[in-house]
């Protein structure tokens, strides 16, 4: 049974490389937020089953056709709690999760052949989270 949450957190992507990119990540119901702080990168929105990548600096949307598991499963995973998944695996690539003492995702670590990361997750907070928050167009900056 899938629990209605919001939740705001911070997050920090460590790559084998040793590069780390910062940004925030907003969920609520079926809707995520996944936007790094950079204005180099981008924003993915995940509404309604799309996936929208919205550029952090021109704010053009596209919508993401290829590679979208990887974006479902982090969706599935921060939806499901408290009822957390401790491993998910499939052909592409498999993703751990380590919990917090409050129960949530603290960490996911992402193995495959082409990318090896971890997701760290920090000032997770529960709290109401305006849809405007999740809107592709009118582009709204979320306030971290």
């Amino acid at each position: 049974m899938l629990f209605s949450i919001e939740v705001e957190c911070k997050f920090e992507e460590v790559y084998s490389s040793g590069d780390i990119q910062q940004g925030g990540l907003l969920i609520k119901d079926d809707m995520l937020r996944y936007e790094y702080f950079s204005n180099d990168l981008y924003t993915i929105i995940l509404k309604m089953k799309n996936q929208l990548l919205v550029d952090n600096d021109t704010k053009i949307v596209q919508q993401i056709n290829d590679n979208k598991e990887l974006i479902n499963i982090l969706h599935e995973a921060l939806s499901s709690y408290p009822n957390i998944t401790e491993e998910y695996n499939n052909e592409e690539f498999m993703i751990k999760v380590t919990k917090s003492s409050s129960n949530f995702i603290q960490r996911i670590s992402l193995q495959s052949p082409s990318i090896a990361m971890s997701l760290n997750l920090h000032s997770c907070i529960f709290k109401e989270i305006n849809n405007k928050y999740f809107n592709h167009f009118d582009f709204i900056e979320y306030p971290y």
